[in-house]
């Protein structure tokens, strides 16, 4: 199973999960990981558009300056 244009396959994801802790090998994770499968493709599919972004001049908004003695 894998979501089109997904960067990352279904047994990759089960991978991860499985590494994190999560259970994946109980009937009742086998929906569980579909769904949260489907979600995490969501929100790396909207993260995409930040590859856009040319931030090349621009400083952070929340440098950090450590005092000067």
């Amino acid at each position: 199973m894998m979501a089109p244009d997904s960067p990352m396959t279904y047994d990759a994801f089960l991978g991860l999960a499985q590494e994190a802790g999560l259970d994946t090998t109980s009937v009742t994770a086998e929906a569980h990981m579909e769904e949260l499968y489907s979600y995490v493709n969501s929100v790396l599919a909207s993260l995409r558009a930040l590859d856009a972004l040319d931030c090349n001049q621009v400083e952070p908004d929340m440098a950090f300056l450590p005092e000067r003695d």
